[in-house]
């Protein structure tokens, strides 16, 4: 999220720029018409942020795997979860699901 932030702020900071320079030419009610869109196309590259995506994904993935491990579809023999990254972070959500279970 730290460099899709970077990224936003310098594309606004010369956009904004841009647009003070045309603003002061014949093109100012195009430019002003055309702002607000161009705006929010460039707040949807934070939005749709890929590393953003995977981790809901993540999140998402870890009750399909909690559900899989309580439903023992890989018979009676123990388990040993392994991940890096991502993969991590589903295992620690997926522990997090099966405690809530245990619990509950």
């Amino acid at each position: 999220l730290g460099n899709a932030l970077k990224t936003f702020l310098a594309r606004t900071a010369i956009s904004q720029a841009a647009s003070e320079v045309l603003m002061h030419t014949v093109l100012s009610t195009l430019i002003a018409a055309v702002a607000w869109p161009v705006g929010l196309v460039a707040l949807s590259d934070i939005i749709d942020n890929p590393w953003g995506v995977c981790i809901n994904r993540s999140e998402a993935a870890a009750a399909f795997l909690a559900d899989a491990l309580l439903d023992r579809k890989h018979g009676q023999r123990p388990v040993t979860l392994l991940g890096y990254s991502l993969g991590a972070r589903l295992i620690f959500y997926a522990l997090k699901e099966l405690a809530s279970h245990k619990n509950g």
